[in-house]
């Protein structure tokens, strides 16, 4: 059985980038350019992995990853970032817990300073 992996990013060669590498590793692929067309994916065929970027117009990768739970709730997602401001020095963990109808949301970054 073949993983599939659901590609969120507004930059096209990335997406190609991502396709190629992750085909060539044994996935099926499919990619979008904007998280209104990854949710419409999502909706139609269930992923075992999104991969996010963080930065795109329109409906940024957080609130991307907060659909797509709704739609999956337990979808792996990676967010990814070509952003410097992204880049070696942070790392973002978003957190979605969900008790009944409570439900609680916590971002946080961890400054990752290379001495």
């Amino acid at each position: 059985m073949t993983h599939k992996i659901l590609v969120v990013d507004d930059e096209e060669n990335m997406q190609v980038l991502l396709k190629r590498v992750l085909g060539k590793a044994g996935y099926d692929v499919e990619c979008a350019g904007s998280g209104a067309a990854a949710l419409r994916l999502a909706a139609d065929r269930p992923f075992d992995l999104a991969v996010v970027d963080v930065c795109m117009p329109e409906m940024d990768g957080i609130e991307v990853l907060e659909k797509l739970k709704g739609i999956n709730r337990q979808i792996p997602v990676i967010m990814i970032s070509a952003y410097p401001a992204w880049g070696k020095k942070q790392i973002i963990f978003y957190h979605k817990k969900t008790e009944q109808s409570d439900s609680t949301n916590r971002q946080s970054t961890i400054n990752n300073q290379q001495s």
